[in-house]
């Protein structure tokens, strides 16, 4: 057997490797929606909760719809959700962006795939069940960043309270678009 041939499918994980390409993938998606958020959308939505905004466009673009709950005088919450990127109404009135919301849609897809891609060929992933394995693994990076973004990117104004919800969030965010996109990247890098 020669030195540096890889044994199994899973030889193709490395996991600083992953982590690094995780929480850099997350990151650059939710950094590129917060610009275009702050450049384009911000005198629409904000109050100074540019950074809450990018988490919402970033979250809403992989289809994880916020929370918003209200209390009552009498201590009865109603909750509700909104989806900012999909167009939901909010309080009787439509909420519309300046960006289309295939553009928002299109950021998370583009970075994850592409990070799956790059990890891929960063552990020289040979087969396509190598790639498949490594492209996957960004989920180590994304599934924490996603948990942390439900407590960060949440604002409490007016007794409102507007966030994305945990459980679809870990989910959703930091589970299923990462691993999906994540795999065909490393697929498609098996191939090339």
């Amino acid at each position: 057997m020669a030195v540096g041939t890889r044994q199994s499918p899973t030889d193709a994980i490395e996991p600083v490797k992953s982590v690094v390409a995780g929480v850099g993938s997350f990151l650059v998606g939710y950094l590129v929606t917060l610009v275009l958020a702050v450049a384009v959308e911000s005198n629409d939505f904000t109050d100074g909760d540019a950074i809450e905004l990018g988490g919402w466009l970033f979250y809403n673009a992989q289809f994880v719809d916020l929370e918003v709950s209200a209390t009552g005088g009498s201590g009865l919450g109603l909750t509700s959700s909104l989806n900012i990127v999909t167009g939901d109404s909010f309080l009787g009135q439509a909420v519309s962006l300046d960006v289309p919301s295939v553009v928002y849609h299109l950021i998370p897809v583009v970075v994850f795939l592409l990070a799956g891609f790059l990890l891929a060929q960063a552990v020289s992933a040979q087969t396509p069940q190598q790639g498949a394995l490594a492209g996957g693994s960004i989920v180590v990076g994304t599934a924490p960043l996603a948990l942390i973004g439900t407590f960060l990117f949440v604002v409490e104004q007016g007794g409102i309270e507007v966030g994305p919800p945990l459980l679809d969030s870990l989910l959703i965010v930091g589970l299923l678009f990462p691993l999906v996109l994540g795999v065909a990247g490393g697929l498609i890098s098996s191939q090339t």
